[in-house]
């Protein structure tokens, strides 16, 4: 299993390592990659030139249509180095994060085209709620593609750049992750233009938020109904 753990740490690096409040991400390439039980979806863009409530900063060209957003990264205004390029609603979401049924962030993403190789890509995932509101860089979990293990900065054809992932981050127990969350923003290519980053394609195709645990009461009935059959059993 190939599996990133990683915790959201306020004013500081992202570490690389698993434990109680850390976020946890996951590829639909990856062996313990688990489907969403149930879900609501937050965008699936399937009208063109509707963003449904979606922003885009530092996005050049961006455009709805045949079902996907489509955009190329950009730099921030005043900041030509750097290259920022994201996309968030805020604040209709309100999604409650209390019942666990909420925990997993769920997108389909395309970074590259196929022709235009993205070197060393980062994805930045933040969030705000109505107890701390807003984005800010507490509130940050990072993905890196690269460690996706078919992922190649040489060119494309036995890469994994220029395809569609789904990625997943378990929120389950993220410090921050509490209330209602608000405000959600994807950053599909995080870096530098000396990093070559600048100018690279980029496809959201669909964001969505549930869990790959089945509902409590459920398990229970389950757990339930197999006790009676042992008592009937013991008779």
């Amino acid at each position: 299993m190939q599996r990133l753990h990683i915790l959201a740490l306020a004013f500081g690096p992202i570490s690389s390592i698993g434990s109680l409040g850390a976020a946890t991400t996951s590829w639909d390439f990856d062996s313990g990659f688990t489907s969403l039980v149930t879900s609501s979806s937050q965008a699936e863009w399937d009208t063109d030139g509707d963003f449904e409530s979606w922003a885009t900063s530092n996005v050049a060209s961006p455009t709805v249509s045949a079902g996907v957003l489509t955009g190329i990264s950009a730099s921030p205004a005043g900041n030509l180095a750097a290259v920022d390029p994201f996309i968030s609603i805020s604040p209709t979401l309100a999604l409650d994060l209390t019942s666990g049924d909420n925990d997993v962030i769920e997108f389909r993403l395309k970074i590259g085209d196929g022709a235009t190789v993205v070197n060393s890509p980062r994805i930045d995932v933040f969030w705000g709620t109505n107890l701390t509101p807003g984005f800010a860089g507490a509130r940050r979990v990072q993905i890196d593609a690269t460690a996706i293990p078919t992922w190649t900065s040489a060119g494309f054809g036995n890469g994994d750049e220029g395809n569609f992932r789904v990625y997943q981050v378990d929120m389950t127990g993220t410090a921050g992750w509490d209330g209602t969350l608000t405000h959600l923003r994807l950053d599909p290519i995080a870096g530098t233009v000396a990093g070559g980053q600048r100018d690279k394609p980029f496809e959201f195709d669909y964001v969505r938020i549930g869990s790959t645990v089945p509902e409590p009461s459920s398990a229970l009935l389950g757990g339930l109904a197999g006790l009676f059959l042992i008592r009937r059993r013991r008779l």
